[in-house]
């Protein structure tokens, strides 16, 4: 039936749930489940970031009718040299130009950036919203644990100790480090031509931590280099293309007072 009956229904799409919904049935009714995906926001390298973001919100109101909702934001001028790095971990040889630029040439586009259609958009649909920046979770983490666990219902609980969030997933952070890996992806793809099991990604490698990205976030994090950082014209543009958008976004944060959001 799995494999051969339902597949072939009209109108209907499976979900072998093993790792999803087998778990999710198995765990007690007194607890809250946390579904935590940046998946279910979208691809934001697929060129329709903005598309799949409204799609994926219909899905997620048809599928569990009126969850809360968990909503990150940050910072344009610091959420694109991210973006841009993560691109690279994918295996990409672009440069920020390619990736980003402000005649909208790029494969990130401009509107994919603004955080008020985001926000609106999942506000319309879902009555209970928690919204949170990176910057305020990781300079207040107190703050935001409270009113995380207020917004679920557990205001209760005086204090959680919480792990230092700021050296997790830190990734590459200097030119040494970003032009090297864009150098090994540039030799990656090389191979990958030549035959996908030379692939200096493969299964085995990540497997053993010896990737480019690897190399390049573990090898290289010692030796003296300037740190990433945009061209100072970017950075410019970006400040003054998204200062209205941010502003309004940040007086959305959930958990921070008013001279906080300005601050932002």
């Amino acid at each position: 039936m799995q494999e051969n009956l339902f597949p072939n229904l009209p109108n209907c799409y499976v979900v072998r749930g093993f790792h999803t919904h087998r778990a999710l049935m198995s765990k007690s009714l007194k607890h809250h489940v946390i579904l935590s995906d940046e998946g279910m926001a979208g691809n934001i390298w697929g060129g329709n970031f903005q598309e799949e973001f409204e799609l994926n919100i219909k899905r997620i109101k048809m599928l569990y009718n009126d969850p809360l909702i968990v909503l990150g934001i940050r910072k344009q001028v610091d959420w694109l040299p991210s973006l841009y790095k993560q691109h690279l971990h994918q295996k990409s040889t672009d440069s920020m130009d390619v990736f980003f630029n402000p005649n909208n040439t790029g494969k990130l586009k401009l509107d994919d950036l603004l955080l008020m259609p985001k926000i609106k958009l999942v506000q319309e649909n879902f009555k209970d919203v928690f919204i949170y920046s990176q910057k305020t979770l990781l300079k207040r983490q107190d703050e935001f644990i409270m009113g995380f666990l207020d917004f679920i219902g557990e205001g209760n609980i005086n204090h959680i100790q919480l792990p230092n969030l700021k050296k997790a997933n830190v990734g590459v952070k200097s030119n040494l480090q970003l032009k090297s890996l864009m150098f090994l992806n540039k030799v990656n793809k090389v191979f990958e031509r030549i035959h996908p099991q030379l692939s200096m990604y493969h299964p085995i490698l990540r497997y053993m931590h010896l990737t480019p990205r690897n190399f390049a976030q573990t090898a290289l994090k010692g030796i003296p280099s300037q740190k990433f950082e945009l061209d100072a014209s970017l950075h410019e543009f970006i400040e003054k293309h998204y200062k209205a958008d941010w502003f309004s976004a940040s007086k959305c944060i959930s958990y921070v007072d008013s001279v906080t959001r300005s601050s932002e």
